[in-house]
């Protein structure tokens, strides 16, 4: 199955998008991160990527600065965006898929990291394109940083101009479907899908409530 599936397509099945943050709750990682919330629809997801080290058994996650230590790994790995430490205040960290498949866990007690099914239903939640991205960019809704990614072979790229997320899935293909944000303001020319991934690129993660 070719796990593309354009925004354009699913609000032909789409339905007002119904947010709620009033009183948002807050939780907490192992590492003692905390995080604001945002109620979409029927989910309720965090509203800032995850910054853990740990997963939530205490076991420690590596973390991964050289790129071709990072493209070769099979185990999982985290990355500050340009190994720098204060761009993990705004987005958060960057992980390699072997992170959100692995049973530990990294999302909090009750949370989880969302499959592709959680993420067409938060596209199903918008009316158009523009409002979802007009959510997914302001800091009252989604909050995308719009930190970049971490391509394995070209290393660091395009902050500013998108966010990718990982989704959980059991399959053991090469690559996963993940949530993409192409941004570019001003010029009109942006994008909202589910596409794949390749294991051992470096993207955020953005959990679910369970």
């Amino acid at each position: 199955m070719k796990y593309i599936i354009l925004l354009s397509v699913v609000l032909i099945f789409s339905i007002s998008c119904g947010t709620e943050n009033n009183d948002p709750e807050i939780i907490e990682d192992y590492n003692g991160n905390e995080y604001s919330t945002v109620k979409i629809g029927d989910q309720t997801w965090m509203a800032e990527n995850l910054n853990a080290s740990n997963f939530n058994n205490g076991d420690p996650i590596a973390n991964i600065e050289g790129l071709t230590e990072w493209r070769e790994s099979r185990d999982p790995a985290w990355v500050y965006y340009k190994n720098n430490p204060a761009n993990g205040e705004s987005t958060g960290k960057l992980y390699n898929s072997y992170v959100v498949n692995d049973p530990r866990s990294i999302c909090p007690t009750g949370w989880k990291v969302p499959d592709e099914q959680d993420f067409e239903q938060l596209l199903s939640s918008f009316d158009d394109i523009d409002s979802a991205i007009d959510f997914m960019t302001t800091d009252t809704g989604f909050n995308a940083s719009l930190g970049g990614h971490r391509q394995r072979y070209r290393g660091f790229i395009r902050d500013d101009r998108m966010e990718a997320w990982w989704s959980m899935t059991s399959d053991s293909s090469l690559r996963i479907p993940s949530l993409i944000l192409d941004y570019y303001e001003g010029n009109g020319n942006n994008n909202l899908e589910i596409r794949e991934m390749s294991h051992n690129n470096g993207l955020y993660i953005r959990c679910i409530k369970s």
